[in-house]
């Protein structure tokens, strides 16, 4: 039995240094399998769907926290740079709306369409960018969401890659 305290020690001391960590989910969420390279905050926790009627988006900022360029394939507004300030999830993009479903998972909703639909845009380290999600026709749901974004370490269309994945923090809509 005195072989197994140096284990049990280090077990518990791993156990309680886990626990004692804060998370602030309103300043950056990332998911287990998140990259953690991008940071999406939205503007407010909480929305109402007759505000988001006339609107039609929800918006926040992507900040590439790394020091390496990454590439996401998202709206870009009739702009055919590679490098963008505004960018829109929409349907077709690497980005989604995505609701929080019963248990540790997310569904992801349908996304509102741009016209001029989506290409890869390039992520620079340090930059913030204005991100902002296309909401589909009628309010689909309430209940708690988040903003995701897959991106890539080489600018393929469509990458061969594996993409890394991100998300916001949890907002309200009712």
């Amino acid at each position: 039995m005195r072989r197994c305290w140096p284990g049990i020690v280090v077990l518990v001391a791993v156990v309680t240094a886990s626990c004692t960590r804060d998370h602030d989910l309103v300043v950056s969420f990332t998911t287990d399998e998140g990259g953690g390279h991008l940071t999406i905050r939205t503007e407010r926790t909480h929305y109402q769907w007759s505000e988001l009627h006339v609107v039609r988006r929800i918006r926040a900022s992507l900040t590439n926290t790394s020091a390496q360029t990454w590439y996401a394939r998202l709206g870009d507004r009739f702009d055919a740079s590679l490098d963008q300030a505004r960018l829109f999830i929409a349907e077709g993009s690497s980005g989604s709306l995505e609701h929080a479903a019963p248990g540790p998972t997310w569904r992801p909703m349908a996304r509102g369409f741009l016209v001029e639909g989506v290409r890869m845009v390039a992520l620079r380290p340090g930059t913030t960018y204005v991100l902002e999600a296309v909401l589909p026709g009628p309010a689909p749901a309430t209940g708690t969401f988040r903003l995701r974004v897959d991106y890539y370490p080489k600018l393929e269309d469509p990458p061969a890659v594996v993409s890394l994945t991100d998300s916001s923090n949890p907002f309200e809509i009712r």
